[in-house]
């Protein structure tokens, strides 16, 4: 009497330490469903950046190539100093853009690999602990058919 009473106690508190941790182990999943999603987000944008990069980088290519043959002209054409400065303030605001793009671009990267780290991390937890349970479970079906 006295005994069985402490050992389903015991087997009691187990359980509610064992639903505490699937508890957790619920809202840590959720969690890092929002960091896959967030992770879908920031790769969409990486797309989004690495594209708007490639069409600026060949602006400015061909900006460079319009900037040579202002130059070329320049000699032959008096008053061509004023479109030639102009050239080179648009090339120099695109290559800051370029500039500025890239290190958005870096630092997207960096992020997207740091939540995917984290993701692999939660999610391995989280199935050792589902093994973990998963056992326990097991453990007390097998107890529970031999008391009867």
């Amino acid at each position: 009497g006295a005994a069985a009473a402490a050992a389903a106690r015991e087997q009691v508190e187990t359980l509610r330490e064992e639903n505490a941790r699937l508890t957790e182990l619920v809202a840590a999943a959720g969690d890092a469903g929002a960091a896959a999603s967030e992770a879908a987000s920031l790769k969409d944008k990486l797309l989004a950046s690495e594209e708007s990069r490639a069409a600026i980088e060949a602006d400015f290519q061909a900006l460079m190539d319009s900037v040579e043959g202002l130059k070329a002209s320049a000699a032959a054409a008096p008053g061509a100093d004023e479109s030639a400065a102009d050239a080179d303030a648009k090339l120099a605001a695109l290559e800051k853009e370029n500039e500025d793009l890239r290190s958005t671009l870096t630092g997207t990267e960096e992020a997207c690999e740091g939540m995917q780290r984290e993701l692999e991390r939660i999610q391995a937890e989280y199935n050792a602990l589902a093994s973990t349970l998963s056992g326990t479970l097991d453990t007390s079906n097998e107890e529970e058919e031999e008391e009867f």
